[in-house]
């Protein structure tokens, strides 16, 4: 990790933040405050829907962060697992943009900023794998408030967000 300050009236100001997960030297950009990257071995994305939200008593995520590339041994994301992922998170004016690219995905989701729009899947190959096998999997809608509980207690079509979805080769787990 490394951090960039500037002096400003008042005191000292953070300009830049970096970290590197799994290694590497953190490099600065200067597109935004905080740059995130590296390799991760196991990364959980319900909890984050939450965070990219932000909440009314704070600034959001994307005041600090605009873009992240990460390579990933294992997502999990809505009760499913992902493996050998690299993942680049992007924002633009009112969406996230997450593409996945490696051996068993190649696609992007479109997930909203703010409201009710239904995220956006498209995927040229999508292998999925079931999560823990212990989740339960039908509860009540996934919202910005309480995506860390769903994501504990398994898929389900209460559990996963409004989608528009376009996947041309879909395999999950040893269904094809």
């Amino acid at each position: 990790s490394a951090f960039a300050f500037e002096t400003a009236a008042g005191g000292e100001r953070l300009t830049h933040a970096a970290v590197m997960f799994g290694g590497g030297d953190p490099a600065y950009a200067d597109n935004q405050l905080l740059y995130v990257g590296g390799r991760i071995e196991h990364l959980r994305l319900d909890g984050w829907q939450a965070l990219l939200a932000g909440s009314k008593s704070a600034r959001p995520l994307a005041y600090y962060l605009h873009e992240a590339k990460l390579d990933v041994d294992r997502i999990d994301a809505l009760g499913l697992s992902f493996h050998k992922v690299s993942l680049t998170l992007a924002k633009t004016a009112d969406h996230w943009q997450l593409a996945f690219d490696g051996p068993n995905t190649d696609g992007a989701v479109t997930v909203p900023a703010e409201g009710a729009e239904p995220w956006n899947l498209q995927f040229k190959r999508l292998r999925v794998d079931d999560g823990d096998e212990s989740a339960s999997a039908d509860r009540g809608p996934v919202t910005a408030g309480n995506a860390d509980a769903a994501a504990s207690t398994g898929i389900g079509p209460g559990s996963i967000p409004a989608l528009k979805a376009s996947i041309d080769e879909l395999n999950w787990g040893d269904r094809h």
